[in-house]
């Protein structure tokens, strides 16, 4: 390309992004809430989501860039600016009154001030101390949060339209005949200045100490860049009213203008030069501008008008660890630009979450895309960002075997792990123990402790807690055995086993053991070697050492309960004092009754084909065992004592 082609081709798209960022749009959005109607007369935001506007109805909050709105007070018909003193206070000239919040914003209530003129404007330095200028080119100030006021001499009779700060020391007020005035004193005393114009300034605007502009009716718009010595009168480009101006954040060369008609100016040049925004839909008198940063901004007017500029949203997030183990949960931290936006985030195409920020756990194993999808709510605009997210396989959840005891005297135990790739041992809490990564962990001290069953992609699942206590000495074992049938019913009263071995011998002898349960409390065992007396015995070990003890138990021959039950009767059962027994054998039977234990609190010889009672008033309340014995018939029933 020859080099006039290349200087041409780049002019070209020089003046190509100039004109897309001189006619970059205002957009209306539509809030849920609040009043939703009526003329909106001011906008003020503390930051990209939270703010407030007025409307000559209510005062709405909205917490989210404008999404929505909430009434928290009543309107005003008046386009001041509101004015923060601190975090908990504002205000807000509204005519003959000044609305405030003293609790940051979360309710507005009205005080007049009974000063003659109308406010229109008002600046507050702190909670309590505020000044406002007035209809008649009063300027009043109070230190007491409008108790009392000083009349301050303006200079003017003429009507005093806008008020601003640059500093706590340095401020500006506008009015109708063109006036302009300044202080450097805090407000204490105001000076003239020569603006070289006659008409309606409505706003007065200062980006810096020294550079302001002030804007009126039939499109006034002059510009100072020495403090208000000299005034420059600027080409609006246009007739009609503009009622404010603002430069775009803290930006030096963006400007925005609006006014009567749905206008808005833009400059890029430092306000040298404007251009008229085209708006679709806009003609209503736009009143005030508000800019969180350069790229976000509202303005509003009447008819319920609310413009919003906001960059189209950049979807983006942060992610620690783009590769996981299956149950891991993510936290996802959104990075996108815009804000006002809404958020789909989805795995795979399904959402699961519209927040900002984010959760999810994966599952199951696989590989998995993970997106983020950003809209703006004031423009039809949206972005997403994805990325893949590989889970990785986790180990079966480990078990953990061992003596639960230590003895206080010293030593050690050892514990094992259910097998694994991979060990290592924890606290109770989950916290590593350096060093200790082999199946076996040994222990000295007591506590909880946990093992992490470790796969060779280094995920990893935690076992339950294993609890290990001190005991004194070593167990000492007891037991009771009773019999029903041929089923030997054990009960377990030892304290302070650790481990237990449960044996029973070959019948009639003390030889021959086997185990049959290394439950605490095995409950029962049926015995397959028929009648006779069977011995069983207990091993109990704990960290101090072992010890065993046994017991005996006979099985009865010849029929059982299930044939006697037809020749002997006993009632009532629950029983309180008396039993009834009734029987209709042709022998004597003799009858035990025995608590829980196996130990024998009453007995009884029954006649033959006889009906007797028994006093069991004696016996505590709870159950007991009655065994009848008739010759090599025996039947157990159980008898609840009441």
């Amino acid at each position: 390309m020859k080099p006039k082609k290349i200087k041409n081709f780049l002019v070209a798209f020089a003046l190509l992004l100039i004109n897309i960022t001189a006619f970059a749009q205002f957009t209306p959005f539509s809030p849920s809430g609040g009043c939703s109607n009526g003329n909106v007369y001011s906008v003020c935001m503390k930051d990209a989501n939270n703010g407030y506007f007025i409307t000559d109805s209510c005062i709405d909050k909205t917490a989210n860039g404008g999404t929505s709105f909430t009434n928290v007070g009543n309107g005003a018909n008046t386009p001041s600016d509101f004015s923060w003193g601190n975090a908990d206070t504002a205000y807000f000239a509204n005519g003959n009154n000044i609305i405030y919040t003293y609790d940051a914003g979360n309710s507005w209530s009205n005080m007049q001030h009974g000063q003659g003129g109308l406010a229109n404007d008002i600046h507050a330095f702190s909670g309590s101390h505020f000044i406002f200028v007035t209809s008649d080119g009063t300027i009043l100030e109070t230190t007491d949060a409008g108790a009392n006021y000083n009349n301050i001499n303006s200079g003017t009779t003429s009507s005093l339209n806008s008020l601003h700060f640059v500093t706590s020391s340095i401020g500006f007020a506008c009015g109708d005949d063109g006036i302009i005035i300044k202080t450097t004193d805090g407000g204490q005393t105001w000076g003239k200045l020569t603006a070289g114009n006659k008409g309606v300034l409505k706003y007065i605007w200062f980006a810096d100490n020294n550079t302001g502009f002030a804007c009126g009716d039939t499109g006034i718009l002059i510009k100072t860049t020495d403090g208000g010595a000299n005034w420059a009168a600027i080409n609006s480009g246009i007739t009609t009213q503009l009622n404010c101006i603002k430069n775009a954040g803290n930006s030096m060369s963006t400007y925005y203008a609006c006014g009567d008609g749905g206008t808005i100016l833009k400059s890029t040049d430092g306000g040298n030069s404007w251009t008229k925004l085209t708006l679709t839909g806009v003609s209503d008198i736009l009143e005030k501008l508000y800019f969180v940063d350069s790229t976000i901004g509202f303005c509003v007017g009447l008819n319920y008008t609310l413009l919003k500029i906001d960059p189209c949203p950049s979807a983006k997030y942060k992610i620690d660890q783009s590769t996981v183990c299956k149950g891991t949960q993510i936290t996802v931290s959104n990075l996108s630009s815009g804000s006002s936006n809404t958020y789909s985030w989805r795995v795979n195409g399904t959402e699961f979450a519209t927040t900002t920020n984010a959760q999810y756990t994966f599952a199951a194993t696989g590989s998995y895309a993970l997106t983020l999808y950003a809209k703006s709510t004031i423009k039809s605009c949206d972005d997403s960002s994805t990325q893949t997210i590989n889970v990785l396989d986790v180990p079966t959840k480990p078990t953990i075997s061992g003596l639960t005891t230590l003895c206080q005297s010293g030593g050690t135990i050892t514990l094992t792990s259910s097998t694994a790739a991979g060990y290592q041992w924890t606290n109770g809490a989950g916290a590593d123990i350096m060093g200790d990564t082999n199946m076996n962990f040994v222990v000295s001290v007591a506590g909880t402790y946990r093992v992490k069953a470790v796969s060779a992609n280094t995920c990893f699942t935690l076992s339950d807690s294993f609890t290990v206590t001190t005991v004194a000495s070593k167990p000492t074992p007891n037991f009771s055995a009773g019999v029903t049938g041929a089923n030997i019913s054990i009960t377990n009263s030892t304290t302070s086993g650790d481990w237990y071995g449960w044996y029973i011998a070959d019948v009639g002898t003390t030889n021959n053991y086997k185990l049959i349960s290394n439950m605490a409390s095995p409950a029962s065992y049926t015995t397959t070697q028929g009648a006779g007396t069977y011995t069983l015995k207990l091993v109990c070990v704990n960290a101090c050492g072992a010890d065993s003890t046994t017991k005996t138990a006979t099985i009865l021959s010849g029929i059982d309960g299930a044939q006697l039950q037809f020749f002997v009767e006993v009632y009532p059962n629950p029983a309180n004092n008396i039993l009834n027994i009734k029987t209709q054998l042709a022998e004597k039977t003799v009858m035990t009754i025995c608590d829980v234990t196996g130990k024998s609190v009453a007995s009884k010889i029954i006649n033959p084909n006889t009906q007797e009672t028994m006093n069991i008033e004696n016996l505590e309340k709870g159950i007991y065992i009655i065994s009848f014995q008739s010759g090599n018939k025996r039947m157990v029933q159980k008898l609840v004592k009441e």
